[in-house]
């Protein structure tokens, strides 16, 4: 029932929501992508100063 009522919703609002929706995602993602990159470099740095 309530995936029916945000069918609807998204219906009655010409699909802002799910534009909406859609920028959230892929903001998510360019965070997650941006931290991996992040520790993974920090990571490596880090190893090579203990390795010396």
């Amino acid at each position: 029932m309530v995936h029916f009522a945000f069918i609807v919703l998204t219906v009655a609002s010409g699909g802002t929501s799910l534009i909406v929706l859609g920028v959230a995602a892929g903001a998510s993602a360019l965070v997650g992508w941006a931290g991996g990159e992040i520790g993974g470099y920090i990571g490596e740095q880090s190893y090579d100063f203990i390795s010396k």
